[in-house]
């Protein structure tokens, strides 16, 4: 299937130690497409519960954005990499 480069498409990335939410606010900075599955989850700290709202699958960005963009941005921030399919390169 022949994609357009000037066409938005989704992008799976990985953002390496933990640096997910830093690339998200990044990349929202930059006026690019992005999300981040996210769900709440109750801890303890201090002897407290505290209900927070943390990512789903850790390092994991969805980027929406022409592949130029990703591209040029991808450049700038080297700890936000593309997550490769084996099977189909």
């Amino acid at each position: 299937m022949e994609m357009d480069k000037e066409t938005e498409v989704w992008f799976a990335m990985r953002a390496t130690y933990r640096r997910e939410l830093e690339a998200m606010h990044l990349l929202e900075k930059a006026n690019l497409g992005c999300f981040i599955p996210m769900q709440y989850k109750i801890s303890i700290r201090r002897g407290r519960k505290v209900r927070a709202l943390v990512p789903v699958i850790r390092n994991l960005v969805f980027v929406h954005a022409r592949p130029s963009e990703v591209q040029r941005f991808k450049s700038q921030i080297t700890y936000l990499q593309y997550i490769t399919d084996t099977r189909s390169g």
